[in-house]
């Protein structure tokens, strides 16, 4: 019930807070941030550092293969944030096949004139350039996941994180992580 009572105050106020002229922000552009945006960011990334530090002492206090559990459980999102990014640069840059051509390219022969290997420029096989934006849902939505214990702060954690992931599914709906640029 704690995680219920905490849900609704915190989904229409972060709803609130995400109206504010200076939030409607994206993080791509970070760099170009007004001052307000920031003061938001750097509060909500206290206060879930806060939640981390206390989820982190719970799972310490609980017996070993429930940490290793709760440790490994972050390498799920670990892994598709570094698909992702290789992905990208895969796209982007044809990143694996110029690694591997230009690998080949060494083991063949020098080019008797200068005594360098042959190099060409290879091209792309992508006709568009993706990239990456990690949305706010995608942020809490993982977040949600370490927040299972039965202690009341955990419970009011659960109701933030699940608050403000439905606030963005809600808002934006469920945008991509790796976007087409075209």
């Amino acid at each position: 019930w704690i995680t219920v009572v905490a849900f609704y105050p915190s989904l229409f106020g972060y709803g609130l807070i995400a109206e504010l002229p200076y939030a409607k922000q994206s993080l791509p552009n970070i760099k170009h941030w007004p001052k307000g945006m920031w003061v938001i960011f750097l509060t909500a990334l206290g206060v879930i550092l806060a939640f981390a530090g206390v989820h982190i002492y719970f799972a310490s206090q609980l017996e070993m293969p429930f940490i290793v559990y709760y440790v490994c459980s972050l390498l799920i999102p670990i892994f598709f944030f570094a698909t992702a990014f290789l992905l990208k640069k895969e796209v982007n840059q044809n990143w694996l096949r110029t690694f591997y051509v230009t690998r080949i390219s060494r083991r063949q022969i020098l080019d008797t004139e200068d005594g360098q290997p042959k190099n060409g420029t290879i091209p792309s096989p992508y006709a568009h350039t993706i990239s990456i934006h990690l949305h706010h849902w995608q942020i809490f939505y993982v977040l949600a996941f370490f927040t299972r214990f039965t202690h009341p702060v955990s419970q009011v954690a659960a109701g933030i994180v699940i608050a403000c992931y439905m606030q963005g599914i809600c808002a934006y709906g469920y945008d991509h992580l790796v976007n087409d640029n075209m």
